[in-house]
């Protein structure tokens, strides 16, 4: 089974002791209501590459998910399943146009 980093957006709140708290995210174009935040980790996930993110163990839906703040790049994440060779292949054509994009922007 493949794996895709796919950046989310997640409101949150800072703590009075200055912890980050999500509280919702959004996900294929669908909100979700974070109602518990299980654990807080520093840890990458093997099946896609990162920079010494925190991973949150959160509660949605009733179900225990995990997601990623990578404080280096500011941005929030989640390890995709990829379920089929179409969209594996998507995802590696959409990879491919972004980096021909950035390379010609540093040029």
């Amino acid at each position: 089974m493949e794996f895709v980093r796919k950046n989310v957006k997640v409101c949150t709140i800072f703590s009075e002791n200055g912890e980050i708290v999500p509280k919702a995210l959004w996900f294929g174009g669908e909100y979700f209501e974070i109602t518990a935040v299980l654990s807080v980790r520093k840890k990458c996930p093997m099946s896609v590459g990162c920079i010494a993110p925190f991973e949150f163990t959160v509660r949605i839906s009733g179900s225990e998910k995990k997601i990623y703040y990578e404080k280096s790049t500011d941005l929030w994440f989640v390890a995709a399943k990829i379920e089929n060779e179409k969209e594996s292949a998507e995802v590696l054509k959409t990879e491919n146009a972004a980096g021909q994009s950035n390379t010609s922007q540093r040029s």
